[in-house]
């Protein structure tokens, strides 16, 4: 059996056409990308818009569960932050958007949507209490906006800064 020597490569079993190399080699570089992805060499989604004006919502503070309330799956026992909501009446809601790990810091990422403005609400205070996957092995940067209710915010409406925990601070009463 005769072969072009330009397009075929001689190995003492078989001979490869330059079509069948190709493959092979577009083959070898979609499992070189696949496993690549596997060990976390790939592109991450980039943080959302910030904004460098103080929150406008209600008051957000964190608190660190204890060892003994740590009852979420996956993280070791581990205690986790909370998210303390004091809003001025009933109806606000919150809505954990995003978590992402950072040097010696995780990033929470939160919508607090304000109460329907078609049904009265009285003017009493309430507390909501917002669970993160969020380990107290490392410090937190919390970021919301404030959207209205039932509102789908656009991608690029920016966050602005509520809360902050250093890496070393471990207190189970809530913070700024």
């Amino acid at each position: 059996m005769r072969h072009d020597p330009c397009t075929a490569i001689r190995n003492p079993t078989r001979v490869w056409t330059s079509k069948s190399a190709a493959h092979a080699t577009a083959t070898l570089l979609a499992a070189g990308t696949y496993l690549m992805g596997l060990i976390g060499c790939r592109a991450t989604i980039p943080p959302p818009p910030v904004s460098k004006a103080p929150y406008p919502g209600p008051t957000l503070s964190v608190f660190a569960t204890s060892k003994a309330d740590a009852h979420v799956p996956g993280l070791g026992g581990l205690a986790t932050y909370r998210i303390q909501m004091d809003a001025p009446s009933p109806g606000y809601t919150l809505e954990l958007d995003r978590v992402d790990d950072g040097f010696n810091e995780r990033t929470v990422y939160i919508t607090c949507h304000r109460p329907y403005q078609d049904f009265p609400h009285d003017p009493t205070p309430v507390t909501q209490i917002l669970a993160t996957s969020a380990t107290t092995d490392l410090g937190l940067i919390v970021f919301a906006r404030l959207a209205d209710a039932l509102e789908v915010p656009d991608a690029d409406a920016k966050y602005h800064l509520a809360a902050r925990v250093p890496k070393s601070t471990s207190t189970n009463s809530p913070t700024n």
